[in-house]
């Protein structure tokens, strides 16, 4: 537990620093294939860190088993492939399922390692070449593939990168062995004739050049201290499609009280704050605690909107004046601020906020509700 406490604390001390990039917006269902194409041309090196990795043997076209069989071609022309997925004694499922995806992958003789076993590693990035990331809220599962509305960007910065890889270094340094009792080997079981299709808000894929910006790399406890310093300079507008946020009432400072009580002052100061907050089906928990932090908001300058509640809006994006874009896979809760592994970054570019705040409103307009 220190070795873990004493790496948490060291990235307190990781210099905030903006990177020149290249980027390109990736959302909903655009980011399989996107993954699939940054796999098959790979020259070098994959190396992943995923907190949900699954593949359904029962669904014919599996996107998690095209995302093996990607991986597995990739690594018999010759790429050196590995990965870390998260493995949690509070979280026995994942851990379970994150193996049978890996026993595949370890078959093809592919080296998958597993995350410290006290600390939940929530990140979705792929790292391809040293020069290029794929980042967001997308796991490879089969709602995160098939049916969310989740937020990602394609990032080519080799300064950005670098500044990646030393963490999942980092993370796979400090990584646990799997025990015995977890090693279920899949299960073998004829596909379906047909695939299941979820419900889905169709995204067009982005089609553009890419993108000229900066790229600030806030992975862990950063995100919160680069948040807070960015936020307080908002000046006009802060747009936000989340899936979580509870209030830590419990925790009178924690780092969420904190957040709630800075997006408070924005507000009364006149900045406008617009949240689409997840709205579950699945989950009615999440849209409790939503409405808990909704409530602790006030009306003045606040518009809050729930999203449609057959599909699931994992997405953690916010989106400051028009210029400034976090996103990732950190949630607004004080595990992710205080405990996880988690990985974000924050992007400089106007068209690249004036996307996700077209993004943003193309959810709204699929069925989301007013609430204050």
């Amino acid at each position: 537990m220190m070795f873990i406490f004493l790496f948490l604390i060291s990235l307190n001390l990781y210099p905030l620093k903006f990177h020149k990039a290249k980027v390109k917006p990736v959302v909903n269902r655009n980011y399989l294939p996107v993954l699939i194409d940054l796999v098959n041309n790979a020259k070098k090196e994959i190396k992943f860190l995923i907190f949900q990795a699954r593949y359904y043997s029962g669904y014919r076209n599996d996107p998690g088993r095209q995302i093996i069989d990607a991986l597995i071609r990739a690594k018999k022309r010759g790429v050196y492939v590995e990965g870390v997925l998260d493995y949690s004694e509070w979280n026995k499922s994942n851990t379970i399922k994150n193996y049978q995806f890996s026993f595949l992958l370890k078959q093809a003789g592919i080296k998958v390692y597993f995350d410290p076993m006290p600390v939940t590693s929530h990140p979705k990035i792929v790292m391809v070449d040293s020069q290029y990331l794929l980042i967001g809220s997308t796991n490879w599962s089969f709602y995160a593939l098939k049916s969310n509305n989740e937020a990602n960007i394609l990032i080519k910065s080799p300064e950005v990168v670098k500044e990646f890889l030393d963490y999942y270094e980092l993370v796979k340094s400090l990584g646990d062995t799997l025990p015995d009792r977890y090693k279920i080997k899949p299960e073998k079981r004829r596909p379906e004739e047909s695939s299941a299709s979820p419900p889905s808000i169709d995204i067009p894929p982005y089609k553009g050049d890419w993108i000229d910006g900066e790229v600030m790399v806030i992975p862990n406890r950063l995100y919160i201290w680069a948040f807070y310093r960015i936020l307080k300079n908002a000046k006009k507008e802060i747009k936000v499609a989340m899936l979580k946020a509870p209030p830590s009432l419990n925790r009178k400072y924690s780092s969420n009280e904190l957040l709630l009580r800075v997006l408070n002052k924005l507000a009364e100061r006149g900045v406008k704050i617009d949240i689409l907050f997840e709205n579950s089906n699945y989950a009615y928990s999440i849209y409790l605690q939503n409405k808990d932090f909704a409530d602790l908001l006030v009306d003045k300058n606040v518009d809050v909107w729930f999203d449609r509640p057959d599909i699931g809006l994992h997405a953690k994006l916010v989106v400051i004046d028009d210029y400034l874009t976090i996103l990732g896979s950190t949630n607004w809760t004080y595990y992710a601020f205080e405990l996880n592994n988690e990985t974000a970054v924050v992007i400089k570019s106007k068209k690249v906020a004036k996307y996700y705040k077209w993004y943003i409103e193309q959810l709204k307009k699929a069925g989301a509700f007013h609430y204050k």
